[in-house]
């Protein structure tokens, strides 16, 4: 009687525990309003290691290492007081915070070039500084905040290199190009409706850099000189190219954000031969924003938010192996905008990087070689799972084995915080 007692007794406990964990790990809200305090914790979702190494960004956008291991941060700013209309029903608010930032191996943050033009649109975006790249040992940083004309010049979209103290020298005129030379989608779909452009992503391979265009569709090849050339074009602005590096193999991956409203799974990683052939690589994704790719080929997508609407809370890091298995290595980022793989092996994300004008963006590390504690976690349950068993035979207490069987199961495929 005792025996059947405790089995029952521990059956209950073991029943109101779960129902618990349950509530934590599924309820979107319980989850989004706890989320934080386990990221704190490294109980967040995560499969790797994951910390805090920048603080005090303004919505980062674009990252770069540089050959001395130092971290250069593209940030779009936090805009200005200042209003004007660049059309009868678009008035944006603009200033000059747009910046570029230099983190030492250190963590230090030092400012590279500040007072660059940065805009909150009509649309609620931030844009200014948007990319950066290392190229021949100098660093050069892509604009964005004029795609629109509305009278000064000095808000046009433009590549320029950063010289000693900050000096910038404009190498190519990104805006005047595009108004010359309309793309293929510009002329063929009426969607492609910022004549100078939407540039996103910057990335330097061999003695060239190339850019990505989120709404003229294109990819852009550009020399220190200035000479440039389109090598590749789609002809419906339905793409929103995004993210770009170089891999291994000698060729470019471009994130495509994928057409409004960014369905589940309607974006993908392209790879892009410099001749212009592309291939997609990876599909099925839901708002991809940027890639990386290891020396082994393994690749990382960075998506941006849940489907269908921002968010927040909901972004995170995926890596798919060469075999096509794919796991999320990271949960639960608030609008990530911008990944890179450091000098360390380890990968930096730009979290906080859309509405972070109050310098709430951060750069992320996360330690691709160390297990989280979330990880650990499953372990020890499912040693605990093993010791009941074996030891309990489930007779005494047949509720234990049953609760950590099933804690393992949740932990095994839960995502805190996903969208209700």
């Amino acid at each position: 009687m005792l025996r059947r007692r405790g089995g029952v007794v521990a059956l209950v406990v073991g029943a109101a525990v779960l129902f618990g964990v349950l509530a934590l790990f599924v309820s979107p809200r319980v989850g989004r309003a706890l989320g934080p305090a386990l990221d704190a914790v490294g109980l967040g979702g995560d499969l790797v290691a994951r910390r805090v190494v920048a603080r005090g960004l303004l919505n980062p956008r674009g990252l770069a290492f540089g050959p001395d291991g130092a971290l250069y941060v593209a940030e779009a700013g936090a805009a200005g007081r200042e209003r004007v209309q660049v059309a009868p029903k678009q008035q944006y608010r603009i200033g000059r915070s747009g910046r570029v930032s230099r983190i030492g191996p250190d963590g230090d943050r030092v400012t590279l070039v500040e007072g660059l033009p940065s805009t909150l649109t009509s649309h609620d975006d931030d844009v200014g500084p948007t990319g950066v790249a290392v190229l021949g040992g100098s660093v050069y940083v892509l604009t964005a905040a004029g795609g629109t004309s509305w009278g000064d010049s000095s808000f046009d979209n433009a590549v320029f290199k950063i010289g000693p103290g900050g000096a910038l020298a404009s190498i190519f005129d990104y805006q005047g190009y595009n108004l010359r030379e309309p793309s293929l989608a510009r002329r063929s779909d009426p969607r492609a409706d910022v004549p100078g452009g939407m540039p996103y992503g910057m990335a330097a391979y061999g003695q060239r850099l190339y850019t990505t265009d989120g709404n003229l569709e294109f990819v852009l090849e550009l020399g220190p000189d200035g000479q440039a050339r389109r090598i590749l074009e789609y002809p419906t602005s339905n793409h929103v190219l995004t993210g770009i590096t170089s891999g291994p193999d000698g060729a470019l991956y471009v994130a495509e954000l994928g057409p409004w409203p960014y369905q589940e799974g309607s974006g993908r990683i392209t790879r892009l031969d410099l001749d212009g052939q592309a291939t997609e690589r990876w599909a099925g994704l839901t708002t991809p924003i940027a890639v990386a790719v290891a020396d082994d080929g393994t690749l990382y997508a960075l998506e941006f938010t849940a489907p269908l609407r921002q968010w927040p809370n909901t972004g995170r890091v995926l890596r798919r192996s060469q075999d096509g298995g794919v796991e999320a290595l990271a949960t639960r980022l608030n609008f990530p905008t911008a990944m890179a793989l450091g000098p360390d092996g380890n990968l930096y994300v730009a979290n906080n990087g859309h509405h972070s004008a109050d310098g709430s963006g951060e750069i992320v590390r996360l330690d691709l070689g160390a297990q989280s504690p979330l990880v650990r976690l499953r372990q020890w349950l499912r040693s605990l799972h093993a010791a009941a068993a074996l030891i309990l035979h489930s007779s005494f207490v047949p509720g234990i084995p049953v609760l950590t069987h099933s804690l393992v199961q949740l932990l095994r495929t839960t995502h805190i915080g996903s969208p209700p």
